[in-house]
């Protein structure tokens, strides 16, 4: 006859080392999210800041509207080409609007 207290033992055991192993693996995954997390954060931070130098340049001078589309390019060849293609788009558009509708400058003298 079997011992019922050692089976159920055993059987116990085995459950509660499958449920420490799967705990370890969601202790994993948790800290990998929080990295990712953590490192959107991040991003998410210095593409503000790039925006906010951006529009703070447009409102007071187009002399450093060409540097800025620049660095957004060299920023859109690290990451986050979409949101940097808008941008430099909405730039070259808003320079080359401004462009259009400034008043014919003369070369020659009067």
């Amino acid at each position: 006859m079997f011992d019922t207290y050692h089976l159920t033992t055993v059987v116990d055991n085995s459950e509660t080392t499958r449920l420490k192993e799967e705990n370890a693996r969601l202790r994993q995954t948790l800290q990998s999210v929080r990295a990712e997390n953590n490192n959107l954060w991040a991003g998410n931070n210095s593409l503000r800041e790039t925006i906010r130098t951006i529009v703070g340049a447009m409102s007071r001078s187009d002399c450093f509207l060409g540097f800025y589309i620049r660095d957004i390019e060299l920023r859109a060849a690290t990451g986050g080409d979409k949101v940097f293609a808008l941008l430099k788009s909405g730039c070259e558009e808003n320079l080359k609007r401004k462009l259009e509708s400034a008043p014919p400058t003369s070369t020659m003298p009067a």
